[in-house]
Formats: structure tokens, C-alpha cells, sequence
């Protein structure tokens, strides 16, 4: 079922949580005008690189990307890292297939999974993959995927929260895979002690503007959400690594 841009832009405002009705094209711009600290390349979560960070809303305020760059202390960050004791010893959650959403529609699972390519991380380096099992027969569209996605993405992000430790400022990226989408669309990265619903919301923004110009897109097998949490030693390196086309700049948030 196709739908109008009118009903497209009630779900940009309802995950960006815009105030204030304002035309399609500017939720557009808004999407593309937020960037974020970092990235990373992953190859076995479809990461593209792409730097991204949650929108800022009065309640729940995350840096913005302006303020980032223009006052961003990387050596006093580097620093701070210098000093965090890795923590590669800790017992990761998840290690069985958990239930974390369920409704008359879907069932929504969470999984530790390893990396593809275990050579590129650290001990201390998690990876969590999010599926999606249907219950009806009937075509379901990405575009109505929201409520259950949102929910599992606060979840599991609430849970880890508790699960790392908060001082290290671990580093989280969220990927959206699907067969259709060539490389997964990533949200860049971002400290783990964000609010879990900011980071959701800006999730769900990602994949919904993506959705706008392939609006017949339907759930399948092959999507899944993977969470990517990098521990401290990864983080050191990316910042050491005097290679990288642009440095790698950590999310901090008190």
C-alpha cells in the first residue's frame, strides 16, 4: 500500500518529535543537516560509514553536532580514555535468544552474535542482532514496523546501559539491514549513556527517510537491526590511528 507524503511526515514528526507542522522537504533537511562525532566501517553489519547523531529535544538534550565540532576536546578525551581500565573480562547480556516485544503482530528477539570478521575487534567489542518474527501470513510494510522497532531499540539500549560501565563511554552504533539495502543504514556513532529513547528516535527517523521513495518495502527475513558496542582498547586505537581519512571523535554524554 503506497502512502501519501501527508502520512510519511506523521511518522518523520512523530520519531523526531517536531512540534510544529512544517512541510516534508524540511523534515528532509533536518535528516541530512545532523551529523555526528564518528563513524566506523564494519563489514559484517552492513555499516556505511555515514556519521549520524540522535536529535536534540529540550527534555532529554544531546550535544549538538555544532557544538561538537566547534568545541570538541579530542586530546582531553583521549585522555580521559587513557586513564579507563578495559573491561574485555565482562559477561555480555543477551547470550541467549531473549524476547524483548511482543504483540498480536510480531515477536521481537535480541541476540549476542560474533563478528563475522572477529580479527578487526577486541575482547571487549559486543555485537547484538534484533529479528523480527512474523505471526501473520500477510505482507507487512517497513513503513508500520515503528511501534515494535522503537520499543526493542529502548529495551535492549536500557539494558546494556546497565550491563557496561558508564565511565567508559562506550561506543554504540546501530545498523538497519536488509536485503535491499546495500550496505545498511547506520547511525553513526554515539555514546552509550544517551537516552535510549533519543537514540531509538533517531533510528527510526534513518530508516523512515529512507523508506520515503521505497514506501512497497515489506518485512522479511532478511531484516534484522545489529547494535555494535565498542570497548575501550577499540576506541583508544580508532583515535591513535593516524591513517583514518578524518579522526575518530567518541560521543561523550554525562
Amino acid at each position: 500500500m503506497w502512502r501519501t507524503q501527508e502520512e510519511i511526515y506523521h511518522h518523520l514528526k512523530t520519531v523526531l518529535g517536531l512540534q510544529q507542522e512544517t512541510p516534508l522537504n524540511q523534515a528532509e533537511n533536518g535528516l541530512n543537516d545532523l551529523s555526528g562525532a564518528g563513524d566506523i566501517n564494519s563489514e559484517d553489519s552492513g555499516d556505511t560509514g555515514n556519521e549520524s547523531d540522535p536529535n536534540p529535544e529540550e527534555d532529554e538534550s544531546i550535544d549538538s553536532p555544532a557544538e561538537a565540532s566547534q568545541n570538541y576536546d579530542f586530546n582531553g578525551v583521549r585522555n580521559m580514555y587513557s586513564q579507563v581500565a578495559d573491561d574485555s573480562s565482562m559477561q555480555k547480556p543477551y547470550k541467549q535468544g531473549t524476547k524483548i516485544y511482543e504483540d498480536e503482530d510480531f515477536s521481537v528477539f535480541v541476540k549476542s552474535v560474533n563478528h563475522k570478521k572477529s580479527n578487526k575487534y577486541e575482547l571487549s567489542d559486543h555485537l547484538y542482532k534484533i529479528t523480527f518474527h512474523q505471526k501473520t501470513q500477510d505482507p507487512v510494510l517497513l513503513l508500520d514496523i515503528e511501534e515494535p522497532l522503537k520499543k526493542a531499540l529502548i529495551q535492549v539500549l536500557s539494558e546494556l546501559q546497565l550491563n557496561y560501565k558508564s565511565e567508559n563511554h562506550h561506543q554504540v552504533f546501530v545498523t538497519i539491514v536488509e536485503k535491499s539495502i546495500l550496505r545498511g543504514l547506520n547511525s553513526g556513532n554515539y555514546s552509550l549513556n544517551a537516552p535510549s529513547k533519543k537514540v531509538a528516535n533517531w533510528v527510526c527517523a534513518i530508516l523512515y527517510n529512507y523508506l520515503k521513495s521505497k514506501q512497497t518495502l515489506t518485512l522479511n527475513e532478511s531484516f534484522n537491526v545489529k547494535i555494535k558496542v565498542l570497548g575501550t582498547q577499540h576506541i583508544r586505537d580508532l583515535m591513535d590511528n593516524k591513517k583514518r581519512k578524518r579522526p575518530f571523535k567518541p560521543h561523550i554524554y554525562h
